[in-house]
């Protein structure tokens, strides 16, 4: 599922049946983040599945995924020569359900790409009152609501947060709306 998503964000990959992670607890998925602007020391982080760790520590079974990065390979790979930050999000996207989410993630990217606009993605899968909460609590300017339904329907609501005002509007749109 994890491919899926990569693709459908055009992100590129590389599948390697022998990457190897340093610890002997990792089953099945192990993965790498990688970049080109650090010279040979191009990992920025690195992790994987660690379905039998917690079992193994004496604790209930408790399948789980992890990774850890390095923050100064972040800092040293991050484009920091526009020192202006913005600490609220331009848009806040609340999911309803697994395509709902799947379809959030490809909306995200494409602002964030076509746009430069600062997009939060909610993955926890709450609920839509607990998503409105966390928007409102970000101070989002706008939120992207999109359930099942409305991905049948292709359409997302568009919602203001300063004013209320709330909108439908075909998917397809949303990149000119903003």
């Amino acid at each position: 599922e994890m491919m899926i998503i990569l693709d459908n964000l055009n992100i590129p990959y590389i599948i390697d049946d022998y990457l190897v992670r340093g610890l002997d607890y990792y089953s099945r998925t192990v993965f790498e983040i990688q970049t080109n602007s650090l010279g040979s020391q191009n990992a920025l982080c690195g992790g994987g599945r660690y379905d039998y760790l917690v079992e193994e520590l004496g604790g209930n079974h408790t399948p789980a995924i992890g990774f850890a990065a390095g923050l100064e390979r972040l800092i040293l790979a991050m484009d920091n020569t526009n020192h202006q930050f913005i600490y609220n999000p331009d848009i806040y996207i609340i999911s309803m359900g697994d395509k709902a989410l799947k379809t959030s993630f490809k909306i995200a990217n494409d602002l964030r790409i076509t746009k430069d606009l600062i997009v939060i993605n909610d993955t926890l899968k709450r609920s839509l009152k607990a998503q409105i909460k966390d928007a409102n609590r970000l101070k989002a300017r706008y939120s992207i609501i999109i359930g099942d339904e409305e991905i049948n329907k292709n359409i997302v609501s568009i919602k203001n947060m300063e004013t209320g005002n709330q909108e439908e509007l075909s998917i397809d749109k949303i990149i000119d709306y903003f």
